[in-house]
């Protein structure tokens, strides 16, 4: 019965560690299918979102606060980028070079960025290079930007509300 018992936490203690472990780190979602498989509300680290196979952040929804950085970069095929339950982005919120991408929505997302220096100025936020971005209305509740904002070279963008 100790035998079973000690299994039993063993198995128990490494399923609680998988379980925190998928929600900290700096993780790469690379395909649909890692986009698909991330579930997490909190998350302590970095996200970078990169593939071309990647339409859609649907899984991502749920996620309300990031300790580091959130960077989409490089997507082909997604169209629109909504996070509509993050409220805090800690370091940076990157958004660049995603050819298809045509809408943002931020709803709740009220800070982005600390403001320190630590490692010198970076942008906090910056949305760049994203051809077909042709209006920005979805950022109604930030109210901080740590250290620099940046939005340019979006070619189609006439809006930003």
């Amino acid at each position: 019965m100790k035998q079973f018992f000690t299994l039993f936490l063993c198995v128990f203690l490494l399923q609680v560690q998988q379980v925190l472990g998928q929600c900290s780190g700096s993780i790469t979602l690379a395909t649909q299918a890692d986009v698909d498989a991330f579930d997490c509300v909190d998350f302590s680290g970095s996200i970078t979102v990169q593939g071309n196979d990647i339409t859609n952040l649907d899984s991502l929804s749920e996620l309300e606060t990031l300790t580091e950085s959130l960077k989409i970069n490089g997507t082909g095929n997604l169209g629109v980028i909504s996070f509509p339950n993050l409220k805090d982005v800690g370091d940076r919120l990157d958004i660049r070079g995603n050819a298809a991408l045509t809408g943002l929505s931020f709803p709740v997302l009220g800070k982005v960025g600390s403001g320190g220096f630590a490692s010198g100025p970076s942008l906090s936020l910056r949305i760049q290079n994203n051809a077909s971005l042709e209006a920005i209305p979805g950022f109604d509740s930030l109210r901080t930007v740590g250290n620099f904002l940046s939005v340019a070279n979006n070619a189609a963008l006439r809006e930003i509300s």
